[in-house]
């Protein structure tokens, strides 16, 4: 009878190792595929220049939260750095077209009261997409949503154009 037991215990211990590992390679494949998926999300290069740091997920939301100093109830973003930061991309998940464009219409409010260090350029229509233009910081910034996102994208003067064209190309 003690071998019995004894065997009994340990292939309850087997099925248990077994159903643990189960699970923390499910959770470790489910995250990475999450990851991936928002990773392959935004371009390989921008105007000539490579994807040099990509951060995702809760880090991204949180440097789109902290650069505009209020929390957006986003559901994933990214931040996209091409070259030594000569373009970089903000994508904010807004969960909803709605959302969208709510927090588009929040920014532009915003920028108009004069609560950032962004210069208002004006607006205008490329790819369906109504562009906002900035200027500020030493750079050419432009926003736009496209279905439940919000893009930030910001330039080094001579690569702003061919960037905005790409990027708005590319979330078409």
């Amino acid at each position: 009878m003690p071998t019995r037991n004894r065997l009994l215990s340990y292939l309850l211990l087997v099925a248990g190792v077994a159903v643990l590992t189960g699970t923390v390679f499910y959770y470790l494949h489910i995250k990475q595929a999450k990851n991936n998926a928002f990773e392959n999300s935004v371009p390989r290069e921008i105007a000539g220049l490579p994807l040099t740091q990509l951060i995702t997920g809760q880090d991204a939301i949180e440097s789109i939260q902290q650069l505009h100093g209020k929390e957006f109830p986003l559901v994933d973003g990214a931040v996209a750095i091409y070259g030594d930061r000569s373009v970089i991309l903000w994508v904010s998940d807004a969960g909803s077209i709605s959302a969208a464009a709510d927090l588009t219409e929040l920014m532009k409010i915003r920028i108009v009261e004069g609560r950032s260090p962004f210069e208002e350029l004006g607006s205008f229509g490329l790819d369906n997409f109504v562009i906002y233009e900035l200027e500020g910081m030493g750079q050419a910034h432009y926003y736009w949503q496209s279905g439940n996102l919000v893009l930030w994208l910001a330039a080094d003067g001579g690569l702003a154009e061919n960037a905005l064209k790409e990027t708005a190309e590319y979330y078409r």
